[in-house]
């Protein structure tokens, strides 16, 4: 059954832009910190899960500020980007099955929803199913890779404002550079 991923999935659109505000907030008698430059062709490593690439222009987030649901997560050092990294236990029996329940529950839960593409790619050997779509309201662009790997499956969320053909390509080169262990 493809229940625990699609809620996985579902749960990442969610926590994603749940990260974005939190990161995007700041108390007044507190300064935001700083975000640490990474040299180009850093490298984010969790535990013996996976690993993948980033750029300078993007910032590790420390495991405090993603609360409970996400491994790891990245952030654009402009603020106009973020990622988080979920895992989950089951890997989906169809990605087409997959694809048809996420957008059917999506459409119900968000109100300004509109798909921009769903299709298969391969990450690291593995047919996976990359998902975007826009929220019309807010004006960002949100995608969902999520990646079979194993008896697990990865699900990366970003989310960017819409028409950020740079963060977009840099999210791109971020996915396909995943490698589980």
């Amino acid at each position: 059954m493809l229940r625990p991923v699609l809620v996985i999935a579902v749960t990442a659109v969610l926590c994603a832009g749940v990260v974005v505000a939190a990161l995007a907030v700041t108390k007044d008698d507190e300064p935001a910190p700083a975000p640490r430059p990474s040299p180009a062709g850093s490298t984010l490593r969790v535990e013996d899960q996976f690993t993948l690439k980033y750029p300078a222009t993007w910032v590790r987030v420390p495991k405090a500020e993603l609360g409970a649901g996400p491994v790891a997560g990245l952030r654009r050092e402009a603020g106009d980007g973020q990622m988080v990294i979920q895992r989950g236990a089951k890997s989906p029996k169809s990605l087409k099955q997959l694809e048809a329940e996420l957008t059917t529950r999506l459409e119900r839960q968000l109100d300004d929803f509109k798909l921009v593409r769903a299709s298969t790619t391969e990450i690291a050997g593995e047919r996976s199913l990359s998902y975007t779509f826009v929220r019309t309201k807010s004006g960002q662009a949100q995608n969902l890779t999520i990646i079979p790997a194993g008896n697990r499956t990865y699900t990366l969320s970003s989310v960017l404002a819409a028409g950020e053909n740079e963060a977009a390509t840099e999210v791109a080169d971020i996915v396909r550079s995943f490698r589980p262990l």
